[in-house]
């Protein structure tokens, strides 16, 4: 545990190392952050960039229009602990770590414990990790996520069943843990399934919840979803997916033809493969329940009909970097390419990110 913490807190003191060296030389981003001092730049610069604005103003100012899309609970959290963008980015940090110390315990439960440290710098040099030190909600989701599967590997459903509902008000694909939660009752036999039945209906509470509000405040039930077909043209449906391999393949075309593809959207598209692969090997080294639950995570936004975010999503189907892990540690020539290569495409992701260009 000691080295995985060590790992983390490596990792986030490079980030801002990073940040400060390279922040005060970017044009754009101190033009657009020019009435305020370059010191609460360093933190402006992650409270008001892509969702983090949005988070920031219902954490201020409640719901309006189409803010519905975004849940509840981290904004809440934010407005209960003062609203400031220190404590916004201080918050994201603190769950970010909270992350970590649930993934190594989960990771150890599974019996992959001599490779914990690896896994962890595996997952943390991934291109889009950087984000979890942002006030998005990736921080607060993923450490209620691994919190749930530790657990529901300890057998202790109710528990698991309470912190499944807070995350499900923290993002809509938090509801997939009640399907996961089901799984795995249901594998755990029939007694255990008639014993715990009842937490199914428990963890979905938060969204159900978040809904509830929705309707009193604004007359509609699935104002969330409303809101994310409107202001950012997501659908889902058989359309989506057809859509989704077009822009693929036109990408993927572009590659070969005189116009080459914009670069980020080259990546956006190589997280498909990517993640094909990662299903692959994980079949026989996580249990099913976790198998099911990260395909979801990474099929859901896809079937919204757009790759856009699809390296951000990729970050809340953490259980697959785990047998990643495995495969690389038998393969060290792979483990450090792989490295190498990502903490580059991190680099880059962060630099695009700071200087407000579109990331994820």
């Amino acid at each position: 545990m000691k080295v995985a913490l060590t790992i983390f807190i490596g990792w986030l003191l490079a980030l801002h190392l990073f940040e400060i060296i390279v922040f005060p030389s970017m044009l754009y981003p101190n033009q657009v952050l020019s009435n305020v001092k370059l010191t609460d730049r360093f933190t402006l610069i992650w409270t008001t960039n892509a969702d983090t604005g949005h988070y920031m103003a219902i954490a201020k100012n409640g719901y309006v229009g189409e803010s519905a899309a975004f849940f509840p609970l981290w904004p809440l959290i934010i407005r209960i602990l003062g609203s400031t963008p220190i404590m916004a980015k201080v918050l994201a940090c603190f769950f970010s770590f909270l992350f970590i110390v649930f993934f190594v315990r989960l990771i150890s439960l599974l019996g992959y414990s001599k490779i914990k440290e690896e896994i962890v710098l595996l997952f943390l040099a991934f291109p889009s990790s950087f984000l979890l030190t942002a006030p998005f909600s990736e921080p607060l989701f993923l450490s209620l996520s691994a919190l749930t599967f530790v657990l529901v590997e300890q057998k202790r459903y109710a528990a698991a069943a309470l912190i499944a509902a807070l995350a499900s008000a923290a993002r809509p694909v938090g509801i997939v843990l009640t399907l996961y939660l089901a799984l795995r009752l249901y594998g755990d036999g029939v007694k255990t399934l008639k014993k715990y039945w009842w937490t199914l209906l428990i963890s979905p509470a938060g969204l159900l919840l978040y809904s509830a509000y929705l309707f009193i405040t604004f007359g509609k039930f699935t104002l969330f979803w409303s809101a994310q077909t409107s202001g950012w043209g997501r659908q889902l449906g058989v359309a989506s997916f057809i859509k989704l391999f077009r822009e693929s393949m036109e990408v993927i075309g572009q590659v070969f033809g005189s116009y080459k593809p914009v670069p980020i959207n080259l990546l956006q598209v190589a997280v498909i493969p990517f993640s094909i692969f990662l299903s692959i090997i994980a079949f026989k080294k996580i249990n099913k329940a976790l198998w099911f639950f990260s395909m979801l995570m990474i099929i859901i936004p896809l079937s919204s009909g757009t790759y856009v975010a699809s390296l951000r999503e990729i970050l809340a189907a953490f259980p697959l970097f785990i047998p990643f892990g495995v495969f690389l540690t038998r393969r060290k020539t792979l483990f450090y390419l792989y490295l190498f290569s990502a903490i580059l495409f991190q680099s880059l992701f962060l630099i695009r990110f700071l200087n407000y260009e579109w990331v994820f």
